[in-house]
């Protein structure tokens, strides 16, 4: 009887007013300017997207009186980029556009470089009855945060395959036999020398056994994440009797080759868990 009242009194509610949805604006322009300053990133380097961002048309340009010092703090970051990672080694990719409203829109692309990839963020803003501007732009290494679990690997299925092979050379030869399959040559672009790297993971592995108990042979896949198409990074658990720790293989693909780009071991299997829908 309750239930059979509660249904009625629901019925009688009028329905909730639905606010319209709102449509975005049209962003051809800011389309257009992305695709501008990225050619200009081709050709010129920084300082064409510098004079982009801070031309008057098309960008927000600073005060008279901090362009010189602004530009020269882009300037040393780029070349610090290309310190780190080389010299750039294509086009770059889209990974996203974001929007707030109607009013800002923010493209986020990955530059492959030699060694990594390089973030761009782009955000343009709409004055209402004007056109769009960049208002901000930065870039750095954020490839951490921009990893997205995949659905389904197959695009990566070479890159697998050299995970894999480090993982039966960890199984056959323990640490060694894995660091001889990354360090192999021509097959990374870590920057880190082998022989204190290969000690740390040694020692910490052990460590791992000494705390875990015995290895319980082959790990196992978690899950593939990705950063566009060419950054990819898959997780494993390598089990022990009491608890698991955890492996992360990044491999990076450059001049058409996956290359190793980062091994990372973890006691804490935290980092391994998934949000299930």
């Amino acid at each position: 009887m309750r239930t059979c009242l509660v249904t009625l009194v629901i019925a009688a509610l009028p329905a909730a007013a639905v606010e319209p949805a709102v449509p975005p604006a049209p962003r051809d322009t800011a389309d257009r300017h992305v695709q501008t300053v990225l050619k200009r990133l081709k050709t010129e380097g920084m300082s064409g997207v510098i004079e982009f961002v801070f031309d008057e048309k098309t960008g927000s340009p600073p005060a008279a009186d901090k362009r010189a010092e602004l530009a020269a703090n882009f300037l040393r970051v780029r070349n610090v980029q290309v310190q780190a990672l080389g010299k750039p080694a294509g086009d770059p990719e889209l990974l996203r556009a974001d929007v707030s409203g109607r009013s800002l829109v923010r493209y986020v692309y990955a530059e492959p470089m030699e060694r990594g990839l390089v973030i761009w963020q782009f955000t343009f803003y709409r004055a209402e009855g004007g056109d769009w501007r960049c208002l901000t732009f930065q870039s750095g290494d954020g490839s951490e945060a921009e990893f997205r679990a995949l659905a389904a690997d197959a695009d990566f299925a070479d890159a697998k395959r050299n995970a894999g092979a480090a993982l039966d050379a960890l199984k056959a030869g323990g640490v060694s036999g894995l660091f001889d399959v990354v360090w192999a040559d021509g097959k990374n672009v870590i920057s880190a020398e082998r022989c204190p790297v290969e000690k740390t993971f040694a020692k910490l592995r052990n460590d791992a056994a000494a705390l875990l108990g015995k290895s319980q042979g082959d790990a196992e896949w978690v899950r593939t994440e990705a950063v566009g198409r060419r950054l990819v990074r898959f997780i494993y658990l390598d089990k022990y009797e009491r608890g698991t720790a955890v492996w992360k293989f990044t491999l990076y693909r450059v001049g058409g080759e996956w290359k190793w780009c980062n091994v990372n071991f973890n006691g804490d299997p935290a980092t391994s868990f998934s949000v299930v829908p």
